[in-house]
C-alpha cells in the first residue's frame, strides 16, 4: 500500500476514529449533559425544599418569639414568608412534575403548610386578642403539624438526595468512558471541571450569601439583646443561669454577663419558697407574665422585677427563658405610699381619739399609746407647761429612757420653747443639746413645742433607741402633725375644763354648785342602791349669817364664805363632793359612808369651824359656829329628794335646839310599794 494510500487510509482511519470520537464524544456529552440538567434539577429541588423547611421554621421561630414577648417585629418572618412559601411549592411542583412519588408526597405537604399557617395566625390573633391564654395549645397542634412536615420534606428530600447520587454516578462513568474511548474526552473532562467549578463556584456565592445574610441577623438580634433594658435570661432545667444581657447583669449587681453566667437562679431570689412555686407551674406548662419577684443582688440587696418566664420542655434542649424589668423604684414608693396611708389613719385615728377625750389623764394615756405605735424604734415624753407658766413638767413617757432626764424643769431648758420650733438634734455629741436631759444622752433626739394660738403648752420629746437610725424626714414631718393635734387637744380640753369647772363650781368657794350636787347624788345613790352600800349627806349652815353680813359688810361675809370653802375641802375624803347650795348654805354627798360616820366627820367639820379665825383687811372677825343635819341612805330615805329633805329638816332643829351642833335625822323612809305595810 502506497504511502498516500496509507496516509489515505490512515487518515480515513483518524478520520473515522475522529468521527467516532466525536461521536461518542458527541454521546458522551449528550449524556453528561442530560445528567447534568437532571443533578441541577435535583440540586434546585433540595435547594427549594430546604428554603420551605427553613420558612416555615422561621414563621415557628417568629411565632414563639411574640407569643412569649408580645413584639411585633417577631412577626416579620411569618408575613415575608406566606406569599414566598407558595411561589417555592410551586416551582418545586415544576421541578417534580416527572417523578409521580414526588408529586405525591408533595400532594400531602401543601395541605401540611396550609394548616401549619393557619395555626401560626391562630395563635398570633389569640395572643393579639386575649394575652396568649389558649396559644400553647395551638402551638402544641402546630408542633405536631410541624413534625409531619419536617417527616415528608425529609422523604422528598432524601429521594432527591438519591436521584443526586444516582445521576452523579452516571456522569462520572461518562465521562471516565470519554476519557479512555478518546483523548479528547479529557477536553469534555475540562468542560466538566469547568462546569462543575462554576457550579461551585455559584453555589460558594449563594453559601457566602446566605452566611452573611444569617451573620447579619445575628448581629441584629445580639444587639437587641445587648441593648434591651429589659433583662433577659435562659437557664437549663436545672436552673443553671446559661445566657443573659448586659440588662440583666446590671440589674443583679454584676459588672459584666460573664460574671452572672454560669450561677443558680435558686441564689438569685431571696424568696425560695416564692421561687419554687414558679417553677412547679411552669413545668406544668404554665407560661409566667408579670409576676413580681424578689431577687437578691450580689451585694445581698433586694431587687423587685416583673418577671415572664417560658419553660421550652425540647428534651434535646430543655430550657427557660424570660425577661426580667427593674420595678424597685415603683415597689418602693408603692411602700412608702402604703406606709404613709398607715400613717396617716394612725394620726387621725390618734386625733379622733383626742376629740373624745374629757380629761387630760386620758390624754396622756392616748398620747402613750399612740406614739409608741407611730415610733416604734423611739422612746419619748410629753411635757407639760404648768398654769404659773414657770415650771415643764412631765406627764407621759414611754420606751427606754422615757423623759430622757428632768422631770420636771424651767422652759428655757429646753431649745425647741425657745425657738419655738423644731428641734433636731441627730449627733449629740455634735450639736446644742436641750439642758432637761441627762447622761447617758441619746444617739439622736427631737423635741417639738406644742402650741396652740400662738400659745406655747408643752414639748413632745423623742429620742431614738440604741443603734437606731436618726430620725428621717418624713418622721419629723409625722411627729410635727402629731404635736400639732396634741397642742389643739390640749388648748382644747383646758378651754372645755375652764367651761366645765364654771358650770359646775361656785366661784366664791370653789365648791361645786347645786346642780351638780343634784346630779352626782342622784347618780351616787344609784350606784349605792345597786351595790347594796350607804350613803350620807351633810347639810351645813352659818349661824347668823345674816346679822354677821350686817355688821361686818358683804365683802367679810363673802370672805367668811370662802373660809368655810377650803374648811370644807380640807376636812373631806377624796371621793366626797363638798357643794354650795346657795347663800350660807353647804351640802356634803358622802359616798359609802353610813350615818355613824357621818356624824362623826360633822362634828369634826363643827369643832374645824370653832376654831376657824377669820380676818378681812388686818380686822379679826370673831368666831364662826355651823349648824349640821345628816341623813343617811337607807336608813332616813330611798331616793334624792327625800334624802336633801332628810338632812334639811335635821339642819332646821340643830338650829331650833341652839345652834352650833349636830343633828341626825330621824325620818322613816316610806316602805316599799309591794310591802304588807303600803
Amino acid at each position: 500500500m502506497s504511502l498516500g494510500r496509507k496516509i489515505a487510509v490512515g487518515f480515513l482511519v483518524v478520520f473515522l476514529v475522529l468521527v467516532l470520537i466525536s461521536a461518542y464524544s458527541f454521546r458522551s456529552l449528550n449524556e453528561f449533559t442530560a445528567t447534568t440538567r437532571l443533578q441541577e434539577q435535583s440540586s434546585q429541588t433540595l435547594k427549594l425544599l430546604e428554603g420551605v423547611l427553613a420558612k416555615i421554621l422561621d414563621v415557628e421561630t417568629g411565632e414563639r418569639g411574640f407569643l412569649i414577648s408580645g413584639a411585633d417585629h417577631y412577626l416579620e418572618p411569618y408575613r415575608q414568608s406566606r406569599g414566598q412559601l407558595r411561589e417555592d411549592l410551586l416551582k418545586v411542583r415544576g421541578l417534580i412534575e416527572d417523578n409521580p412519588a414526588q408529586r405525591q408526597r408533595l400532594d400531602q405537604l401543601e395541605p401540611l403548610i396550609a394548616r401549619k399557617l393557619t395555626f401560626v395566625a391562630q395563635s398570633i390573633s389569640e395572643r393579639e386578642r386575649a394575652g396568649g391564654m389558649d396559644a400553647q395549645t395551638l402551638l402544641e397542634e402546630g408542633q405536631s403539624t410541624m413534625d409531619e412536615i419536617r417527616t415528608l420534606i425529609s422523604r422528598m428530600k432524601a429521594e432527591e438526595e438519591r436521584l443526586l447520587s444516582e445521576r452523579a454516578t452516571g456522569a462520572t462513568l461518562s465521562r471516565r468512558n470519554a476519557q479512555l474511548v478518546v483523548g479528547s474526552a479529557s477536553l469534555a473532562a475540562l468542560a466538566l471541571m469547568g462546569l462543575a467549578g462554576l457550579a461551585i463556584r455559584l453555589d460558594l456565592g449563594r453559601r457566602r450569601a446566605a452566611e452573611a445574610e444569617l451573620k447579619a441577623a445575628e448581629e441584629r438580634y445580639r444587639l437587641l439583646f445587648d441593648r434591651s433594658q429589659a433583662g433577659i435570661f435562659r437557664t437549663n432545667r436545672e436552673g443553671l443561669l446559661l445566657e443573659c444581657n448586659p440588662a440583666f447583669a446590671r440589674m443583679l449587681g454584676y459588672r459584666a454577663p460573664e460574671d452572672a453566667r454560669g450561677r443558680n437562679a435558686a441564689d438569685l431570689h431571696s424568696d425560695r419558697e416564692a421561687m419554687a412555686a414558679i417553677l412547679r407551674r411552669l413545668l406544668a406548662g404554665e407560661t409566667i407574665n408579670d409576676v413580681e419577684v424578689a431577687l437578691r443582688r450580689r451585694s445581698g440587696e433586694t431587687v423587685w422585677a416583673l418577671m415572664s418566664v417560658v419553660y421550652n420542655a425540647d428534651p434535646a434542649d430543655p430550657h427557660f427563658e424570660g425577661t426580667i424589668i427593674d420595678i424597685t423604684d415603683r415597689k418602693q414608693a408603692s411602700d412608702r405610699l402604703a406606709r404613709r396611708l398607715e400613717t396617716e389613719q394612725q394620726l387621725k385615728e390618734m386625733g379622733d381619739l383626742l376629740d373624745a377625750c374629757l380629761t387630760l389623764t386620758e390624754v396622756y394615756n392616748v398620747v402613750r399609746r399612740s406614739l409608741e405605735g407611730l415610733f416604734p424604734q423611739s422612746a419619748g415624753a410629753l411635757h407639760v407647761i404648768n398654769s404659773s407658766r414657770n415650771l415643764v413638767e412631765t406627764v407621759a413617757a414611754w420606751g427606754a429612757g422615757g423623759a430622757g432626764g428632768e422631770t420636771v424643769f424651767a422652759p428655757a431648758d429646753c431649745w425647741a420653747l425657745r425657738r419655738g420650733r423644731i428641734h433636731v438634734v441627730e449627733k449629740s455629741g455634735d450639736a446644742l443639746v436641750c439642758a432637761h436631759l441627762e447622761a447617758p444622752l441619746p444617739d439622736s433626739y427631737i423635741c417639738l413645742p406644742l402650741v396652740a394660738q400662738g400659745e406655747a403648752v408643752g414639748v413632745l420629746y423623742f429620742a431614738r433607741v440604741a443603734e437606731a437610725p436618726a430620725f428621717t424626714p418624713e418622721e419629723q414631718r409625722v411627729a410635727g402633725t402629731a404635736a400639732d393635734k396634741l397642742g389643739l387637744s390640749l388648748a382644747n380640753l383646758a378651754l372645755r375644763e375652764r367651761l366645765r369647772t364654771q358650770s359646775v363650781r361656785d366661784h366664791l368657794t370653789s365648791l361645786f354648785n347645786r346642780r351638780y350636787m343634784e346630779e352626782t347624788l342622784e347618780r351616787e345613790l344609784r350606784r349605792a342602791q345597786r351595790n347594796s352600800v350607804p350613803l350620807s349627806v351633810i347639810m351645813v349652815d352659818v349661824d347668823h349669817f345674816k346679822r354677821f353680813n350686817d355688821d361686818h359688810g358683804h365683802d367679810a361675809g363673802d370672805a367668811l364664805l370662802g373660809e368655810l370653802g377650803r374648811l370644807l375641802r380640807g376636812h373631806v375624803r377624796v371621793e366626797d363632793v363638798p357643794c354650795r347650795v346657795g347663800g350660807e348654805e353647804f351640802a356634803i354627798v358622802m359616798p359609802g359612808a353610813a350615818a355613824k360616820d357621818a356624824l362623826r366627820r360633822a362634828e369634826e367639820l363643827r369643832e374645824a369651824a370653832q376654831r376657824l379665825r377669820i380676818v378681812h383687811r388686818g380686822v379679826s372677825l370673831g368666831a364662826l359656829s355651823i349648824s349640821l343635819g345628816v341623813a343617811a341612805f337607807p336608813e332616813h330615805a330611798t331616793v334624792a329628794d327625800a334624802l336633801l329633805r332628810a338632812a334639811d329638816s335635821a339642819l332646821y332643829r340643830a338650829k331650833r335646839e341652839g345652834r352650833d351642833r349636830v343633828v341626825v335625822s330621824d325620818a322613816v323612809p316610806p316602805p316599799p310599794p309591794d310591802s304588807p305595810t303600803a
